[in-house]
């Protein structure tokens, strides 16, 4: 017997969870066909929460104002994550460059203090700089106030007068970034931000993104929260109001093929032969490839690789006995050297707390540095260069932590032979050409053949926030064409 829904989602990763949980609260039938056989748990008390992870570009928020605390407001989950979430670092993130140590704290006046004392005859510059980022990032926050408009798409004046804002906004930024030229240390200071911070080459005549304003800044403004889990039980919350909304998910079932018709419908088939019709169909792009009838809807990835770069870690164990005092536990380092065999001259240090997970030893803490490598470099990686990678990145850590070769263990990296196949979504590039009015859409690609949506998932430095705005946008986009079916 052939099965009718609304809304099929092939995988059961973020943006497939969240768009049908929406959708399925909305009254739409929903399925999830899931080749997994089920949602992976973390054993222990720690599996039932989620707390957001120390990366570089958090726009993670789960206070009251942030896009991400609505929308799980609005499916439910937002109050339940919140009461399990570690509260946000006093410090946001500490910047290390050769001859200064800058603590970056959500109080802007805190951050002042540790700017003038830095570089005293800069202050003035940077506090110029930093209203105009604040600025920014209110009004991008400001544009994403109300879910229902973002689902109605470019319909809403709303929207519609925040993209003309934020076109003006890019003239403005620029001339803020003037004041610094020539100097050394601050040019660096800004530089190793908007390295990580999803940000532009900094570049006299380059003005930097609204979006890679709003990220520089809100890093400083919302703080960073940890993340031991992953996503994992983010995931299976959703999964289970996905089911109390009425949607279902279809676990251990691979989709082999995908055809139109009958009629408006969509026809998924199974391995195993099993049929499933559908109104729509909605898929991530990377899923898509690997179906036959989708891989044509899946789009065309960047022919060209110059400019985009991969995040690219390196794990290690170190003696929290040898950690300097006052070092944070979040850290950005600009090195003062040609950055070894990968160019490596910018680092993100995250420390993790003592006794954690596979570190058995007593005192010992994990250390994960993640650099931002040219992914055409990566494409002639050999052995060789990898070994010479690890080597030169110890090597590094010495000009931040002091005695290394008394307590550093090294675990292993994200560099192999085939590391642009294993790594994550290259990020850079193209994503400096975004401005926020055009980020939900412009990840949604909403030509439809046999109403087929198929979603471009946002690069690495937007996150879960990014990944809503995929799923909003694609609920408006398929909202249309269902209220016409319901």
């Amino acid at each position: 017997m052939t099965e009718t829904h609304h809304l099929a989602l092939i995988g059961a990763r973020y943006p497939q969870l969240a768009l049908g949980t929406l959708m399925a609260k909305r009254g739409f039938r929903v399925l999830v066909v899931d080749q997994n056989v089920g949602q992976a748990q973390t054993p222990g008390e720690d599996g039932n929460q989620y707390a957001f992870r120390r990366r570089p570009a958090p726009l993670f928020g789960l206070d009251s104002n942030g896009l991400l605390r609505r929308f799980l407001d609005e499916i439910g989950i937002g109050r339940m994550l919140v009461r399990r979430s570690y509260p946000p670092n006093p410090v946001s993130y500490q910047v290390v460059l050769p001859r200064h140590r800058i603590n970056i704290y959500p109080q802007r006046d805190a951050t002042m203090e540790e700017l003038s004392r830095e570089f005293p005859g800069s202050v003035d510059s940077f506090r110029t700089l930093y209203d105009e980022l604040d600025g920014q990032s209110d009004r991008w926050y400001e544009g994403y106030a109300d879910l229902p408009s973002l689902e109605r798409g470019w319909g809403s004046l709303a929207r519609i007068w925040n993209r003309g804002k934020a076109v003006w906004q890019f003239r403005q930024a620029g001339s803020t970034l003037n004041s610094f030229n020539g100097m050394e240390q601050e040019t660096a200071f800004l530089h190793l931000q908007h390295h990580f911070l999803g940000g532009y080459p900094f570049q006299t005549q380059t003005k930097p993104t609204v979006l890679s304003a709003a990220l520089m800044h809100s890093i400083g403004s919302r703080g960073t929260f940890r993340e031991p889990v992953g996503t994992t039980s983010i995931t299976s919350l959703m999964a289970d109001r996905l089911q109390e909304y009425g949607g279902e998910i279809l676990h251990g079932a691979k989709a082999a093929t995908v055809r139109n018709g009958p009629g408006n419908l969509v026809t998924i088939i199974l391995d195993g032969g099993r049929e499933i019709q559908t109104a729509c169909l909605a898929i991530t792009s990377d899923i898509a490839g690997f179906v036959e009838g989708l891989s044509q809807r899946a789009g065309k990835p960047h022919a060209d690789d110059s400019g985009l770069r991969v995040p690219v870690r390196f794990f290690l164990g170190i003696n929290a006995s040898i950690v300097p005092v006052g070092m944070e536990d979040n850290l950005f380092y600009m090195r003062d050297d040609d950055g070894g065999p990968l160019g490596l001259k910018a680092l993100y240090l995250s420390m993790g707390p003592p006794g954690s997970e596979g570190l058995h030893d007593e005192g010992r803490r994990p250390l994960t540095v993640t650099a931002l490598v040219d992914r055409a470099i990566l494409k002639g990686i050999t052995g060789e260069i990898i070994a010479a990678a690890e080597k030169d990145i110890l090597q590094a850590l010495d000009a931040v932590i002091p005695f290394l070769d008394r307590g550093l263990n090294f675990l292993g990296s994200d560099l192999t032979a085939d590391v642009l196949e294993a790594a994550p979504r290259p990020l850079g590039g193209w994503i400096t050409s975004w401005i926020p009015a055009l980020v939900g859409r412009s990840r949604v690609l909403t030509g439809k053949r046999g109403r087929v949506a198929v979603m471009e998932v946002p690069p690495w430095e937007l996150g879960l926030e990014g990944e809503t705005l995929t799923a909003l946008a694609a609920a408006g986009a398929l909202r249309k064409v269902l209220e016409k079916v319901k």
